[in-house]
């Protein structure tokens, strides 16, 4: 019903709930839903001037995930830094600052960024520290370490963490190059080295073997 109702001052709790929607939807593999939410999101913090608010924060963190998961690396990271400038608006609620932080450590650890994901891998922990019915965000908290740790003990680059999430996609390599901005020998070279460290001989494998170690980011073809 809230998410009908236009009134200006239902504003700002529907931006929160879209924004929500949309993360439901992304966390389950449904990318169509959750595009078509934070679109919406979006729209309404503009047009009424959230910009510079949590909830704005809230709405650029999904775009981030979705852009993310799209392999628009440029136009995501453009959205995380937007979130990440509005975090003091967040209003200083521990779950939602642990639930910020660990979203932008995943979209860190996509871009390759694994010293910005360890950061906020970081600030979640401190965060939840002695917070009470946390849910599931210290299962969250554990598999985004997983991911950085596996990432690490495999020696991955921050250039072929670039490339992981678009592993499971059906882009081509010079699709994939094209999404990176370098070229077709690069990307090949590096998928040479990330199927070396995988112990891998086919793109296949490679996906196959980053999910058992937690690498993958729950990526799929958009949709």
């Amino acid at each position: 019903l809230m998410l009908s109702d236009d009134r200006p001052q239902l504003s700002y709790p529907r931006i929160y709930c879209l924004c929500y929607l949309a993360f439901a939807y992304a966390d389950t593999g449904a990318w169509s839903d959750a595009r078509k939410w934070v679109k919406e999101a979006k729209a309404l913090a503009e047009e009424h001037g959230f910009d510079r608010t949590g909830f704005a924060a809230i709405a650029a963190t999904a775009k981030a995930m979705i852009l993310s998961h799209d392999g628009d690396s440029i136009r995501a990271r453009h959205e995380l830094d937007a979130a990440r400038r509005n975090r003091q608006r967040l209003g200083g609620i521990r779950w939602l600052d642990a639930d910020m932080d660990l979203r932008w450590g995943e979209v860190s650890l996509d871009f390759g960024d694994r010293r910005g994901a360890q950061d906020h891998a970081g600030k979640a922990r401190a965060a939840l520290h002695g917070y009470p019915n946390p849910g599931v965000l210290p299962i969250r908290l554990e598999n985004l370490d997983a991911r950085i740790s596996a990432a690490e003990d495999l020696h991955i680059t921050p250039a072929e963490l670039r490339l992981l999430p678009l592993l499971p996609t059906h882009l081509t390599v010079k699709e994939i190059a094209e999404q990176l901005h370098v070229s077709a020998a690069t990307v090949k070279t590096h998928l040479s080295d990330i199927y070396s460290k995988l112990d891998a001989s086919t793109r296949s494998q490679a996906v196959e073997k980053m999910e058992q170690l937690g690498l993958d980011s729950g990526t799929s073809p958009p949709g």
